[in-house]
């Protein structure tokens, strides 16, 4: 195991002291505070809230967020939904021709999102 928290957790039964008023996913090992956050235990991603985790909830079933228009990551690894997003550049990547487009100009659910630079060689 390379998880210090999980180790800590297995010695001495509490997370310790660190994580006062946080949590921790033993699966993704993703730690996380405060009530109005939400995590998904089916994609390990963390929402900004319960209500944000709902929507990439589908009639279908499980929905990746990175595959919903209008879901935006922050610079912690928060999904939001719609609202403010940051104010650095956001690229998507065509995974079969990897193109990049600017968020703005793509009108399908993007394939996979890079905020920041965007650099085709990665």
């Amino acid at each position: 195991m390379n998880c210090t928290i999980c180790e800590f957790a297995d010695a001495h039964g509490w997370w310790g002291p660190t994580m006062s008023g946080k949590t921790h996913c033993l699966t993704c090992h993703t730690t996380w505070g405060g009530t109005a956050r939400a995590h998904c235990t089916v994609c390990h991603q963390t929402f900004a809230s319960n209500g944000v985790a709902d929507k990439h909830w589908r009639k279908a079933g499980h929905v990746h967020p990175s595959e919903i228009v209008d879901f935006w990551q922050d610079e912690e690894g928060f999904w939001h939904y719609g609202g403010k997003r940051p104010l650095k550049p956001a690229w998507v990547v065509d995974s079969d021709t990897g193109s990049a487009k600017p968020v703005e100009t793509i009108l399908a659910a993007p394939t996979r999102v890079i905020t920041g630079d965007w650099d085709p060689a990665s």
